[in-house]
Protein backbone atom coordinates (compact mmCIF):
# COMPACT_ATOMS: atom_id res chain seq x y z
CA UNK A 1 0.00 0.00 0.00
CA UNK A 2 1.75 3.41 -1.34
CA UNK A 3 0.36 6.77 -0.60
CA UNK A 4 2.28 9.42 -2.26
CA UNK A 5 1.52 13.24 -1.85
CA UNK A 6 2.95 16.38 -2.75
CA UNK A 7 1.69 18.59 0.42
CA UNK A 8 2.95 22.32 1.97
CA UNK A 9 2.02 21.27 5.54
CA UNK A 10 -0.54 19.36 7.68
CA UNK A 11 -2.38 16.61 5.40
CA UNK A 12 -3.61 13.53 7.31
CA UNK A 13 -4.21 10.45 5.18
CA UNK A 14 -5.71 7.28 6.69
CA UNK A 15 -3.34 6.26 9.78
CA UNK A 16 -0.19 8.89 8.49
CA UNK A 17 -0.07 12.73 8.99
CA UNK A 18 2.41 14.82 7.13
CA UNK A 19 3.14 18.49 8.44
CA UNK A 20 5.99 21.01 7.32
CA UNK A 21 7.86 22.35 10.69
CA UNK A 22 9.81 25.28 11.60
CA UNK A 23 12.54 25.54 13.27
CA UNK A 24 10.36 25.85 16.62
CA UNK A 25 8.15 22.55 15.69
CA UNK A 26 5.49 25.03 14.31
CA UNK A 27 3.43 23.74 11.93
CA UNK A 28 4.06 25.80 8.89
CA UNK A 29 0.34 27.90 7.43
CA UNK A 30 -0.64 26.18 3.43
CA UNK A 31 -3.06 27.67 1.10
CA UNK A 32 -4.90 25.00 -1.38
CA UNK A 33 -4.90 26.61 -4.75
CA UNK A 34 -6.54 24.92 -8.12
CA UNK A 35 -4.50 24.13 -10.53
CA UNK A 36 -5.99 24.74 -13.95
CA UNK A 37 -3.23 23.48 -16.08
CA UNK A 38 -3.32 19.84 -14.54
CA UNK A 39 -7.23 20.02 -12.91
CA UNK A 40 -5.82 19.59 -9.63
CA UNK A 41 -4.93 21.26 -6.63
CA UNK A 42 -1.22 22.41 -4.93
CA UNK A 43 -0.56 23.57 -1.57
CA UNK A 44 1.70 26.67 -1.14
CA UNK A 45 3.75 26.94 2.01
CA UNK A 46 4.35 30.49 3.51
CA UNK A 47 7.51 30.69 4.75
CA UNK A 48 10.33 33.43 4.44
CA UNK A 49 13.37 32.78 2.71
CA UNK A 50 16.60 31.81 5.27
CA UNK A 51 13.78 29.67 7.62
CA UNK A 52 14.72 26.39 8.29
CA UNK A 53 12.26 23.66 8.12
CA UNK A 54 11.36 20.00 8.49
CA UNK A 55 9.59 17.39 7.60
CA UNK A 56 7.54 15.51 10.00
CA UNK A 57 5.04 12.28 9.98
CA UNK A 58 2.92 11.16 12.67
CA UNK A 59 1.81 7.16 12.46
CA UNK A 60 -1.69 7.03 14.36
CA UNK A 61 -1.73 3.44 13.55
CA UNK A 62 -1.65 0.81 17.07
CA UNK A 63 -0.28 -1.55 14.91
CA UNK A 64 1.49 -0.75 11.07
CA UNK A 65 4.88 0.39 10.90
CA UNK A 66 5.61 2.30 7.37
CA UNK A 67 8.42 3.32 5.20
CA UNK A 68 8.67 7.19 4.68
CA UNK A 69 10.76 8.13 1.66
CA UNK A 70 10.91 11.55 1.04
CA UNK A 71 12.07 14.31 -0.99
CA UNK A 72 12.55 18.20 -1.34
CA UNK A 73 13.30 19.75 -4.36
CA UNK A 74 12.90 16.70 -6.03
CA UNK A 75 16.01 15.15 -4.33
CA UNK A 76 16.29 12.15 -1.78
CA UNK A 77 16.76 13.30 1.92
CA UNK A 78 18.83 10.18 2.84
CA UNK A 79 21.05 10.12 -0.32
CA UNK A 80 20.38 13.44 -1.70
CA UNK A 81 20.12 12.11 -5.29
CA UNK A 82 16.94 12.13 -7.31
CA UNK A 83 13.99 11.18 -5.48
CA UNK A 84 12.56 7.74 -6.38
CA UNK A 85 10.19 5.47 -4.89
CA UNK A 86 12.84 2.72 -5.25
CA UNK A 87 14.85 4.51 -2.59
CA UNK A 88 15.53 3.62 1.03
CA UNK A 89 13.75 5.42 3.47
CA UNK A 90 13.10 6.26 7.05
CA UNK A 91 10.72 3.53 9.15
CA UNK A 92 7.96 5.15 11.44
CA UNK A 93 6.72 2.51 13.84
CA UNK A 94 3.48 2.02 14.92
CA UNK A 95 2.18 5.42 17.29
CA UNK A 96 5.67 6.96 17.04
CA UNK A 97 6.55 10.13 14.76
CA UNK A 98 9.47 11.21 12.53
CA UNK A 99 11.16 14.78 11.79
CA UNK A 100 13.81 14.85 9.28
CA UNK A 101 15.48 18.02 9.71
CA UNK A 102 17.83 17.96 6.64
CA UNK A 103 19.56 16.06 3.99
CA UNK A 104 21.77 13.23 5.33
CA UNK A 105 25.45 14.07 5.19
CA UNK A 106 26.26 10.97 7.11
CA UNK A 107 25.00 8.38 9.75
CA UNK A 108 24.98 11.25 12.62
CA UNK A 109 25.15 14.63 10.70
CA UNK A 110 21.63 16.45 8.56
CA UNK A 111 22.32 19.38 6.51
CA UNK A 112 19.58 21.87 7.50
CA UNK A 113 16.57 22.05 5.29
CA UNK A 114 16.33 26.08 4.04
CA UNK A 115 14.28 28.18 2.16
CA UNK A 116 15.76 29.63 -0.63
CA UNK A 117 15.38 31.31 -3.67
CA UNK A 118 15.76 29.07 -6.56
CA UNK A 119 19.13 30.51 -7.56
CA UNK A 120 20.46 29.77 -4.34
CA UNK A 121 17.92 26.38 -3.78
CA UNK A 122 19.82 22.88 -2.67
CA UNK A 123 18.60 21.63 -6.39
CA UNK A 124 20.42 24.82 -8.52
CA UNK A 125 23.58 24.11 -6.89
CA UNK A 126 23.61 20.08 -6.96
CA UNK A 127 24.70 17.99 -9.88
CA UNK A 128 21.45 15.62 -9.29
CA UNK A 129 19.37 18.67 -8.75
CA UNK A 130 17.13 20.01 -11.38
CA UNK A 131 15.62 23.94 -10.77
CA UNK A 132 12.11 22.66 -12.18
CA UNK A 133 11.83 20.75 -8.83
CA UNK A 134 12.64 23.44 -6.68
CA UNK A 135 9.96 23.67 -3.94
CA UNK A 136 8.38 20.71 -4.58
CA UNK A 137 8.27 18.38 -1.44
CA UNK A 138 7.29 14.56 -1.90
CA UNK A 139 6.10 11.71 0.54
CA UNK A 140 6.06 8.22 -0.48
CA UNK A 141 4.53 5.48 2.50
CA UNK A 142 5.23 1.74 2.16
CA UNK A 143 2.95 -0.04 4.85
CA UNK A 144 5.55 -2.74 6.06
CA UNK A 145 4.47 -6.16 6.43
CA UNK A 146 4.13 -8.27 9.59
CA UNK A 147 3.03 -7.30 13.11
CA UNK A 148 3.98 -4.21 14.74
CA UNK A 149 6.79 -3.90 17.69
CA UNK A 150 5.62 -2.49 20.56
CA UNK A 151 8.94 -2.70 22.25
CA UNK A 152 12.73 -1.66 20.15
CA UNK A 153 15.28 -4.33 19.98
CA UNK A 154 17.56 -4.70 21.96
CA UNK A 155 21.00 -3.27 20.29
CA UNK A 156 23.70 -5.14 18.97
CA UNK A 157 27.56 -4.39 19.15
CA UNK A 158 29.22 -4.54 15.98
CA UNK A 159 33.09 -5.45 15.42
CA UNK A 160 33.58 -2.15 12.94
CA UNK A 161 30.50 0.27 13.86
CA UNK A 162 32.56 2.84 11.51
CA UNK A 163 32.24 0.35 8.16
CA UNK A 164 28.48 0.23 8.59
CA UNK A 165 27.22 1.70 5.52
CA UNK A 166 23.66 2.34 5.94
CA UNK A 167 22.00 5.50 7.26
CA UNK A 168 19.45 6.14 9.67
CA UNK A 169 19.77 2.52 11.25
CA UNK A 170 16.40 2.00 13.30
CA UNK A 171 16.17 2.67 16.95
CA UNK A 172 16.87 0.13 19.57
CA UNK A 173 16.86 -0.47 23.24
CA UNK A 174 20.12 -0.18 24.79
Amino acid sequence: KTHVILIGSITRINELEYAIRDGNFNSLPITRVYDSSNNEPRYIVHARVGMNYQLYVRNYSRNTNYEIVATVDGLDVLNGKQGSLNNNGYIVNAGDSLAIKGFRKDKHTEAAFQFANVADSYAANSAQGDVRNTGVIGFAAFELQGPAQNTLPPCSGQAFPADNNGYAPPPCRK
